[in-house]
């Protein structure tokens, strides 16, 4: 691990590991022990390659995405995996183009500003401190290494950096922004009346013979799916470490060998205030720099409040902002000359001018914690835990590769395997490319692409080894299967019924609507119509276009329509949900009144500056796709 991910305390990457959409950070997976392509390239940006395991790894984050979106309604086979992959590829594609735009540019993330972001993230802290431990543990868990994770950090930081300096730059003109208030603030004159299909679904009859005709035209619509089950081998770390029985020695060598682990350093709190230069700025610089310092020194010795001399004089984005508050940090975290003026002061001393690669620094310390280490009785537990997995994660690697030499070998059973590492063979109920039935391991999309695959369900081989986690990984093959079927007439019949029933109900509402307008159009009076067919005509009057108390949808027909001539409204009908239809007459239109002065005209005119901006910054990355040398390589693919 890098040394300077201990590093400051600021920073906003919680979203790295877990968030929403970081399609480029692929993660290092068991995939790439089984994987022979996994070293192959399927595109290439200029010089840069994006891996096989580039892509299979960030379309795996992908999914995960759309499983956590979507819930219970996520049905895998809305998203052909070829759709998938080219959304992810074109994903990755950019996110290459734009880190290579972003060093061309000039800019730069220092190891500071890395080791800054990465330890302010929440997720590798506890009690609001960085915790070391906790970051390699929640690496692991994600089968990333740190190297890749901060190397993937700091290209989304170079992209961000870009970005900022081209999305806000953007500005919108006052002209601009009056033509879009008084577009977006427009009010309209509006009357209609609601035709609603469930005064019709009564007056319906449905015969037996509709319902056979479309039973017999829809068949596939009634069809249930494939389904099949498996048996498999399940090999997981989890498992293994349940065997291992450390002794009281080992745990006791164990607790030597890793004692940095359960200690900590003696920490210290400190702010600063920087005054930066360049590390190779000539002496002018260098001596402006300086005075500057010693100028804001002597403001500390005169007693004014330190925080408040950080916040307007120090050039270090991360602490300004805090009074220059870096938190609590060990003697390494920091640089050298840093470090040594820090730890040669009194809670509450302020240290002279300290030069390093930064600039000049002032600071002062808060706070001294001084350093422990727990005993072996109080950490015996963990030790006990960390043990196990330790030597089940060795196993584990080892049983990997000879499971799946076996499972290749001998495609046609899994019991040489089983026999020869002592695996149980497990077996499933039955479950659908698209829903695993309350299966566990089937809850996987790799389960149920592989057994759906056509080694497994047509060839009856054994499937390749599919990891599940990092630290989990089944071999399957097919057990039954049963083939999609026509469901029984007698079973569909009412479902049927009533679909035959919603649709004549809609068209009679249709056609209603129809009617209603064309005598509106005539010059009939609306109210007068609308009784006559013992419906209610609505006059709201002006109303915005997010007015909730007239339906969404008609509301959109009628901001879609031209604005009307004087006494001749537009009349026209508007198909709603369910088989319901509106009819609406728009009277006038009023223009929206522009006024910069009101703060939420202010906050439009900076949300428009921020669309146009992302709106160059997209203008931009297309610019530089159409540049940069592409070459996508189909047969990775």
């Amino acid at each position: 691990m890098l040394e300077f991910i201990r590093k400051y305390a600021q920073g906003f990457i919680a979203w790295v590991i877990f968030g929403m959409l970081i399609l480029a950070f692929g993660l290092w997976g068991i995939q790439s022990y089984f994987s022979p392509t996994a070293a192959n390239d399927v595109a290439k940006v200029n010089d840069e390659q994006i891996t096989t395991t580039d892509l299979a790894t960030a379309t795996e984050l992908y999914r995960a995405r759309l499983r956590a979106m979507f819930g219970k309604n996520y049905n895998p086979e809305m998203f052909s995996e070829k759709m998938v992959q080219a959304q992810v590829l074109k994903s990755l594609i950019d996110q290459s183009v734009l880190t290579q735009a972003a060093r061309d540019a000039g800019f730069r993330i220092t190891d500071d500003q890395l080791g800054a972001e990465i330890k302010g993230s929440k997720q590798f802290q506890t009690g609001g401190k960085f915790n070391e431990k906790q970051y390699q543990m929640l690496l692991r868990n994600q089968g990333m290494s740190a190297a890749r994770f901060e190397r993937n950090v700091r290209r989304g930081m170079l992209i961000d950096q870009l970005n900022n300096g081209v999305s806000r730059t953007a500005f919108v003109t006052d002209r601009e922004l009056k033509a879009l208030v008084q577009l977006k603030d427009q009010k309209r004159d509006l009357g209609y009346v609601m035709v609603p299909a469930k005064r019709f679904m009564e007056k319906v009859k449905v015969s037996d013979a509709e319902i056979k005709k479309r039973y017999d035209e829809n068949s596939d619509r009634f069809k249930t799916p494939a389904q099949v089950s498996v048996d498999y081998l399940d090999l997981s770390v989890d498992d293994l470490a349940k065997d291992v029985k450390p002794t009281d020695e080992q745990l006791h060598q164990y607790y030597q060998d890793h004692l940095a682990e359960f200690g900590t350093e003696e920490m210290r709190h400190a702010s600063h205030i920087l005054v930066a230069v360049p590390n190779d700025a000539d002496a002018k610089a260098v001596a402006k720099a300086k005075a500057k310092a010693e100028d804001i020194l002597k403001k500390v010795k005169a007693g004014q409040d330190f925080a408040e001399l950080a916040k307007k004089y120090s050039d270090d984005p991360g602490s300004a902002k805090q009074g220059g508050d870096l938190g609590f940090f060990t003697k390494g975290d920091m640089a050298p000359a840093f470090s040594k003026a820090v730890f040669a002061l009194k809670p509450g001393q302020v240290s002279g001018i300290v030069r390093t690669s930064f600039g000049f620094h002032i600071i002062k310390l808060l706070g001294v914690k001084a350093g422990k280490t727990k005993t072996f009785a109080q950490v015996k537990d963990q030790l006990a835990n960390e043990y196990r997995h330790d030597k089940a994660e060795k196993r584990f690697y080892d049983m990997s590769e000879k499971l799946e030499n076996l499972t290749y070998e001998h495609p046609n059973t899994l019991q040489d395997a089983a026999k020869a590492l002592g695996l149980k063979i497990h077996s499933t109920g039955l479950f659908t490319r698209g829903d695993a039935k309350g299966v566990e391991i089937a809850s996987s999309e790799k389960v149920r692409k592989a057994a759906f695959g056509g080694d497994v369900l047509n060839n009856d081989y054994n499937s390749l080894p599919i990891n599940l986690t990092q630290d989990r990984v089944v071999v399957l093959r097919k057990k039954t299967y049963e083939a999609p079927a026509v469901a029984p007439l007698k079973d569909v019949s009412d479902e049927i019924r009533k679909q035959i029933q919603r649709d004549k109900a809609g068209e009679k509402a249709q056609a209603l609507a129809q009617q209603l307008v064309k005598s509106l159009e005539g010059g009939a009076d609306p109210q007068k119509l609308a009784k006559d067919h013992d419906l209610k005509w609505r006059r709201p009057g002006f109303v915005a276009r997010d007015d909730n108390k007239v339906n969404l949808t008609l509301l959109q027909d009628v901001f879609k329509q031209p604005k009307p001539q004087k006494g001749k409204p537009v009349i026209g009908q508007s198909e709603l949900a369910q088989g319901n239809y509106g009819v609406f007459a728009l009277y006038g239109v009023e223009p929206g009144a522009a006024d910069t002065k009101k703060p939420e005209q202010k906050q439009l005119e900076q949300a428009q500056a921020s669309q146009a901006g992302q709106m160059e910054y997209l203008m931009m990355l297309k610019a530089l796709r159409h540049q940069a040398k592409i070459k996508v390589n189909e047969k990775n693919l």
